[in-house]
Parts: C-alpha cells; sequence; structure tokens
C-alpha cells in the first residue's frame, strides 16, 4: 500500500493529482462523475458504463435518488488497480 500523506486538519489527502485535474485528491471528498472522469482520465461515458457493469469504482450515494458520487480513496483505489494491471501486463 501506497503512503499517503496527511493535511494540517487532520483529512487524509494524496500527494498524487490527477492529470489535468491539478489539486491532491482527498480521501474523504465526495467527487462528481465528471470530477471523477477528469481524475480517471477517462470519458464520462465510461465512467457512466463502468457503473452499470459493476465495474470501475466504488459508487456512493447519499441516498437512493441521489446522483453517483466517488469517495477520492475510491478513486485513488482504481488508479493504483490500473497500475497493476500495467505492470502485469508490460
Amino acid at each position: 500500500m501506497k503512503c499517503h500523506q496527511t493535511s494540517c486538519n487532520g483529512d487524509k489527502d494524496d500527494t498524487r493529482s490527477a492529470k489535468r485535474y491539478g489539486t491532491p485528491i482527498l480521501h474523504d471528498k465526495l467527487y462528481s462523475t465528471s470530477e471523477a472522469a477528469i481524475i480517471l482520465s477517462v470519458g464520462v461515458s465510461t465512467l457512466r458504463r463502468w457503473r452499470m457493469e459493476g465495474q470501475g469504482p466504488k459508487v456512493t450515494r447519499l441516498f437512493p435518488s441521489a446522483p453517483p458520487r466517488y469517495r477520492g480513496k475510491h478513486l485513488l483505489e482504481a488508479l493504483d488497480a490500473a497500475e497493476v494491471f500495467d505492470e502485469d501486463n508490460a
């Protein structure tokens, strides 16, 4: 498991940042589908397809009809899994 930095206020964050996102990925922050797509460098439609197929990062909904949200820690887990996949197939 990779080390993660703890910020001044005690929230965990990751020193990695999304290519086009430009800020650290906060573990407990809830990201929208479009924000998550930017972080993962995939299209919104790809993220929706993954969600419908039960793949990709875990989804959080605050109530049943709420729009999907993605916790930063689940986005980081998806990025870590992709890194492992790439290494195995190199």
